[in-house]
């Protein structure tokens, strides 16, 4: 009853556990839009510190090399917004992002991603507690495949209420679930309405190594 009795404070966007313990990794995570992610397989060609309907993004250009999992000069970018206080808590961002670059999305879905030990292995078997939306976001003249999660400590979903109720179990246990918001973006053939089929390739390769190195954030290797 204490849990779900939160619930309404929360989605009315009042926090009720005040008193709730502190993000641990939250000194790291205030790190990403200053220094980005670092990206295995992944060459960073460009990052810098973006702000996005008032929100402090990372906005970071990664470029394929061998070992990958795609040919290298492959271009992505890597849109990362991180929590940086411990009371922060997802918005839905990606509607933020969506009126930031004025884009038009349709064929949205939601899909699975690799986890991170199957990439490093060579397979393709998904994790299910790791989700994604995949979509196509275009305007006049470009069209893009994207592909937006939340990751947080096991996994990821797309829906904030997923980050809520893992928060709330954490928090049962004296802990705290941190989360980050990620939005990877491939280039496709230019004309509005081109096939996702494209992008998929090169989105499946990289979100496993994404969610990796903020994994390495929320726990460091020791």
């Amino acid at each position: 009853m204490f849990i779900f009795g939160a619930a309404p404070g929360y989605l009315q966007g009042k926090w009720a556990w005040q008193t709730s313990p502190d993000v641990a990794a939250l000194k790291r995570l205030q790190q990403i839009p200053r220094l980005g992610l670092t990206i295995p397989g992944w060459e960073t060609k460009d990052q810098q510190k973006i702000e996005l309907a008032g929100e402090t993004w990372s906005l970071q250009t990664i470029v394929a090399q061998e070992g990958s999992g795609v040919a290298p000069g492959s271009p992505l970018v890597l849109l990362v917004r991180p929590q940086l206080e411990s009371q922060d808590k997802p918005k839905v961002e990606w509607t933020n992002v969506q009126s930031s670059f004025r884009w038009t999305e349709d064929e949205l879905r939601q899909v699975e991603i690799p986890s991170p030990e199957a990439a490093t292995a060579g397979r393709s078997q998904p994790n299910r507690s790791l989700r994604a939306r995949f979509l196509r976001a275009w305007t006049p003249t470009s069209t893009e495949g994207l592909l937006e999660w939340y990751a947080w400590p096991g996994g990821g979903s797309p829906k904030p209420g997923d980050w809520f109720w893992r928060d709330r179990k954490a928090q049962l246990k004296g802990d705290r679930a941190p989360w980050v918001a990620v939005v990877l973006r491939s280039p496709i053939e230019a004309a509005p309405l081109a096939p996702l089929e494209p992008a998929w390739e090169t989105l499946a390769a990289a979100a496993p190594r994404v969610q990796g190195a903020i994994a390495d954030l929320f726990n460091p290797p020791a």
